[in-house]
Order: C-alpha cells, then structure tokens, then sequence
C-alpha cells in the first residue's frame, strides 16, 4: 500500500467527530425504553448525573491534566494498540485549553442543576416517556461528541480495571460500589461500554486508512474484514489494523518508547529504547539523558527471555538492525489475529477465509506470512520472545517513564474511586 496523505493529520479528529452521540448514548438503557414510576426515574437521573460527570472528569484529565495513564481501558478484543494511537492523536488536537475549560463548566452546571433534582423527592407521574423523552424533559439530552465519547468510555473501563497472574480484566463489583447499582447491571455498562469502544475503535482504523488513501475502492477486502466476537465487540485481524495504524505513525512521527525487560538465568534488566522524530534509529534513554522527555508517545512494554547473552548495547544494535516497523510487524503477524472462541478458526488466518482477497491484498497476505514466519524463528512472539515481544500497548509522556523506572515503578496507580 502506498502512503499518499488525504486528509490534513489534524483534520483526522475532525472527521471522527462528525459522528456525534448523546448523554443518553453512555447509558446501557435502551433509548426508547419507557420511563414508567418514580423509582426508575429517580435512577435514571443519577445515572444521568455519573455520566455527566465522568465526561466532565475525562475531559479534565486527558486535554487539562495531561494524566493518561487513566486511558488505559480493557476492552477484551486484543486491540490495545489502536486505541494507543488513538489518544495520541486525540493528544495532538489543536484546541485551546479555554475552549476544553468551557466544555468541562458546561457539563457541571448540568451537575449542579441534577445535583439539587436529586436532593429533593421526585413525584414522577407520567409512565409514558421514553429515556430520550425524558432526559429532555429535565434538559439532560445534548450532544457528546466523538472524542469527549471515547474518551468517557475509556476512562470509566480504566478505572475499573484490576490485573491478576493471568492479565487484565474489568471488575464488575468495583463499577457497582461507584455508581451504587447492582452486579447485573454494573456487568451490563462493562458489556455495552467495550462493545461501543470496539467499534469506536474500528471507526478510528477506517478514519487514519481513509488519510493514507486506502478504502473501500483500493483495497475493499481490508477495509470490509471487520468480525463480531463472543461479546459482540467489532474487530478487525490484528496484522491489519497494525499495519495502517504504523503506517499512520510514520506519516505523522509518533514517538514510540519501548520499556524491554531481560530476563536470564542471572538477573533481570530493564532498558528504555526511544524512537522519535529527532532519532532515526533507536536510542537507550537514562536519567542523563537530553533527548526531549515531554513528548506524547506510544510505549510498548515487552518482556524478553534471554538465550543469548546481550548488553543494553548490543541488544540495541540487534534491534536496529531489524528496525522499529518491522519488529512491530512481525509481533502482530505472530498474535491471534482474532480473539474468542467464535472467531477460533480464523486466528491464525490473515482475514477471515470467508473474504476474497484482491491480487494487491493477496501480497499483503503474502507479508504477513512471511512477518509471521520469521517472528516465531528470529524471537519476535509469546512462542519465542527472546529478542522483543509486545505484551501491551499505551499512552503516556516520556519524561512519566523516566521517572518510574528511575523510581523503580512499572506504572502510576490509577486511583481506586470516582468522586460521584
């Protein structure tokens, strides 16, 4: 595929955002479920009032803050890499911090308005309004757009997320202590909330190949090669999605920090390799050093088992000479291209063996056997992760990483409740 730009980088934010949503979208209600005695009312308002001010809190932490470590979020369909991209992408919007400031005092005065609705003793006597009805009978129906939807999802499924031996995963009873809502229906957001993050996050795919000219014309196999899995999440095949979100970083410099821990019969060592604008290949970072550590980022934490012996530098000079896309490739050529038992059959294939490849896609086809092939033998997977293996993909600042490995901490805590 050839790299031509159609659309300004920033313009990218744009086009995403010309799908706008609404309040009532971050509910799990149905929209045209009627609203029908007092109680269901007075719940549907303070769930009103918990999205409004997560939306209000996302906004805050991501554009003002700068804290992405809480965008971070478990979605469960193995694409943790898309959503990296996504946000910093998000991170390079050209918006003034006091337009975002207005958007946050626009969601509180709703706070304060439903805060004090919430106080009083709500007598609700019409059963026949839908939830859309009456979100815009107590004036809590506006438009969310693309981003500020994102990046709300994201944020609550990070906050709820815990970490076990076995990975990840979204903790249903730490979502029903914030929101003061049952198990079932705290499992019913989670559903809903990855299930729309999928496809927001398939969206996103479509929105940065649409920038380097791939659609449905060019390359209509790749473009269409979207699945369902289990839960009804959107997916597209990992070496797909991979390679136009790479492609994308190229046109753009994303940096790119890879945190490479060594494990070996003797020790464990940790190395930080940067890629930036500023370096054409890798470089280690240390605490001396006085490359700019500012910059946003997509970090790529990966675990190496060590069969050879190899310095920092020599280790370095190794996977320079593979090169950063490459290495990147070949780890996502090796992944399950696609998760869950329903979609089993075709993880290991390139696209589903229902879809006709064009001849252009069938060399890309031909790319990701060959990636795959030298990942498992040159140490670039789960199966053989003696040179690199990508375990997990995120957001954050380089100067953040610095800090934590300086202090010898992998990550910051992301704090255990919401102020609701």
């Amino acid at each position: 595929m050839k790299c031509i730009s159609h659309l300004d980088e920033f313009n990218i934010i744009g086009e995403l955002n010309k799908t706008i949503y609404s309040t009532v979208d971050l509910l799990s209600q149905n929209n045209s479920a009627l609203v029908r005695n007092s109680k269901t009312a007075f719940e549907l308002l303070k769930m009103l009032y918990n999205v409004i001010h997560l939306l209000a809190e996302s906004l805050d932490k991501f554009y003002i803050a700068k804290q992405y470590q809480y965008f971070d979020p478990h979605v469960g369909e193995n694409a943790c890499q898309i959503r990296a991209y996504a946000f910093v992408i998000l991170s390079r919007k050209k918006e003034n911090n006091n337009a975002i400031i207005e958007r946050i005092h626009f969601f509180k005065s709703h706070l304060n308005r439903l805060k004090k609705i919430l106080t009083e003793r709500i007598n609700y006597k019409n059963n026949s309004l839908t939830v859309v009805e009456f979100a815009e009978k107590y004036a809590c129906y506006f438009s969310v757009r693309w981003d500020e939807c994102f990046l709300c999802k994201s944020y609550l499924l990070t906050v709820v997320k815990k970490s076990n031996s076995q990975g990840s995963y979204t903790c249903s009873y730490t979502l029903a202590n914030f929101f003061k809502i049952s198990r079932t229906f705290s499992e019913k957001i989670i559903h809903q909330y990855q299930s729309h993050l999928s496809r927001m996050s398939c969206k996103f795919i479509k929105t940065i190949a649409l920038d380097l000219n791939i659609n449905e014309k060019n390359t209509p196999s790749i473009i269409s090669s979207i699945s369902f899995d289990d839960d009804k999440r959107m997916v597209y095949p990992c070496f797909l999605s991979s390679r136009l979100i790479f492609m994308h970083m190229k046109k753009t410099e994303c940096a790119v920090l890879i945190i490479l821990n060594t494990i070996d019969d003797n020790n464990s060592r940790k190395d930080l390799i940067l890629y930036n604008k500023e370096v054409k290949q890798g470089r280690l970072l240390t605490k001396n050093n006085n490359l700019i550590k500012n910059e946003v980022c997509v970090v790529i934490q990966s675990p190496r088992i060590a069969t050879t012996p190899l310095s920092s530098l020599e280790l370095l000079t190794e996977l320079n000479n593979y090169g950063l896309y490459n290495m990147l490739l070949m780890n996502m050529a090796a992944h399950p291209q696609l998760s869950g038992s329903k979609l089993a059959p075709f993880a290991e294939l390139f696209v589903p063996d229902t879809i006709q490849l064009t001849t252009a896609e069938e060399e890309i086809e031909k790319e990701f056997l060959a990636f795959k092939s030298k990942a498992y033998k040159d140490g670039f997977c789960k199966e053989n992760p003696s040179l690199l293996w990508i375990k997990h993909i995120f957001i954050d600042i380089i100067s953040n990483q610095l800090y934590y490995d300086q202090n010898t901490h992998n990550n910051i805590g992301v704090k255990e409740i919401i102020n609701i």
